[in-house]
């Protein structure tokens, strides 16, 4: 058996569909040994690919460029040895259950290799208990695994939670600030229109008034969009043209996506009026573009 031999097999009294996956790095130098250790695991009710390496670059190359489910090793070979093959495997950040599979050690040894941060070892002189040990091993490390995947998911519930109560902030601020905006815009609009309706229209003031009273409606539409942020805004359901609604956004949506996107308005021919709320339809356009821009980090169009 070449040292670097990999191979999956398949027992003939066994379906292939029956038989679990196992991917073994192998440190072992003497070939018989190795061997004995892969026909053990065949004969066990592995579905088993391996790879046999003997020194430091070919396990950091086997297990940096591959992925393995367990790794077994020899205690003392003449390049290489199990402590060293830890060191590898620890350098690399993965969790993989490393058994040291020796002939006769020493307590002393035993001790040093599970300090080293081996899970098991197996005396080559009692093989039979290799395959409990890396059952054993197998269950263990998917257990981490799922422990790893529960932190990850209760850390991303905990984040969107914190996300969530920092929005809520944001929607309680700008629903006061938008209350207060739209009190003061209130007295603007009312004042302008009394003085629209006390000037002639060929008076050289007429313009600047009317100019105020746009402006002054657009903020108006920037509060009700504020409103709606904050859930503070009843819905007002109207008839509504959408084109209207996007051309009117279409500077805000600019301001918001950023110089780095290209945005182009092409208006719709013969749409219907539809009834909905004006200020709830903007924020659906504003939300699918700031979704469209968050999709595009690099910029696009």
């Amino acid at each position: 058996m070449d040292k670097n031999d990999k191979f999956s097999t398949h027992s003939t009294s066994q379906p292939s569909s029956d038989r679990i996956p196992l991917r073994i790095l192998l440190v072992e130098d003497s070939e018989s040994d190795a061997e004995l250790i892969i026909r053990l695991i065949k004969r066990s009710g592995f579905d088993l690919t391996f790879e046999q390496v003997q020194t430091n670059q070919e396990m950091r190359e086997a297990i940096t460029n591959r992925e393995w489910d367990i790794v077994l090793s020899d205690y003392n070979m003449p390049q290489f040895d199990a402590l060293s093959a830890l060191n590898v495997l620890h350098s690399t950040g993965k969790d993989i259950p490393f058994i040291v599979v020796s002939g006769a050690i020493g307590e002393d040894t035993a001790v040093a290799i599970m300090k080293g941060g081996a899970h098991d070892y197996v005396m080559k002189n009692n093989l039979p208990r290799l395959i409990p040990a890396i059952e054993r091993e197998l269950r263990e490390a998917e257990l981490r695994r799922q422990k790893i995947e529960a932190e990850k998911e209760r850390k991303q519930l905990e984040d969107q939670l914190r996300q969530a109560q920092k929005m809520e902030a944001v929607g309680q601020l700008a629903g006061g600030v938008a209350h207060d905006f739209n009190n003061m815009l209130f007295i603007i609009t009312g004042c302008t229109e009394l003085l629209l309706e006390e000037i002639s229209p060929d008076n050289p003031l007429r313009k600047n008034l009317e100019m105020i009273m746009e402006a002054a409606e657009r903020s108006t539409t920037l509060v009700r969009q504020l409103l709606l942020f904050s859930r503070k805004s009843a819905k007002q359901p109207v008839i509504i043209d959408m084109n209207e609604i996007i051309a009117n956004l279409m500077k805000m949506i600019r301001r918001v996506i950023g110089e780095n996107i290209k945005l182009e308005f092409i208006p719709g021919f013969n749409l219907k009026s539809i009834c909905a709320d004006p200020g709830q339809m903007e924020q659906i356009i504003m939300n699918l573009c700031i979704n469209a821009r968050d999709a595009m980090q690099n910029g696009g169009g």
